[in-house]
């Protein structure tokens, strides 16, 4: 019976700290998949496998990802991807429909991974750099942070007491010889 409280409580965690970084993807890329309701499907769908629903002005778009279930980094990677190839394209806020031929058209980001290409050599078929793309990201968030730290807004980490010092080491006695040795 105690291992089953100890695998709800680790449960509980993996839940929570899933939510946390869906709630992260969702608002990253809310304005590229043109509300959070199709971020969060996008988000959901890569993560489990299962099918992803657009909708805008009352139609829908929905298909499946041609992948495994991704891991919420390469989810990132994945629609960071699709962002820029949008962009390069001239397009800035996609349609459901364009935003599923980035993802899985015939030379779709998702599509070229189903096919077994990493992730280094899709982003060269698109002409960017992914240590660029994926760190682009990561800056947004930092300037999110800086912003927040600006407006004095917490982060939510808990303060922690400051180190305490330790005392300073104390010198032994000099070895005193014995005699007769």
């Amino acid at each position: 019976m105690p291992s089953f409280a100890a695998n709800t409580s680790a449960e509980t965690a993996s839940t929570s700290a899933s939510s946390t970084e869906t709630n992260k993807l969702v608002s990253e890329f809310s304005a590229l998949a043109g509300s959070t309701d199709n971020a969060r499907s996008l988000v959901t769908g890569l993560r489990s496998g299962s099918s992803v629903t657009l909708t805008l002005n009352g139609g829908s778009t929905t298909f499946a990802s041609p992948t495994k279930p991704l891991g919420y980094g390469e989810i990132n990677i994945a629609l960071s991807l699709a962002q820029e190839s949008l962009a390069k394209q001239g397009i800035t806020s996609p349609t459901p429909q364009q935003l599923q031929a980035a993802l899985t058209g015939k030379s779709g980001i998702l599509t070229l991974r189903g096919e077994g290409k990493g992730w280094g050599a899709i982003a060269d078929s698109l002409g960017v750099k992914l240590g660029k793309v994926v760190s682009s990201t990561k800056s947004e968030s930092s300037e999110k942070l800086a912003g927040r730290a600006q407006t004095g807004e917490q982060s939510g980490k808990v303060d922690r007491p400051e180190k305490i010092e330790r005392p300073e080491k104390v010198e032994r006695p000099e070895k005193v010889e014995r005699p007769g040795r």
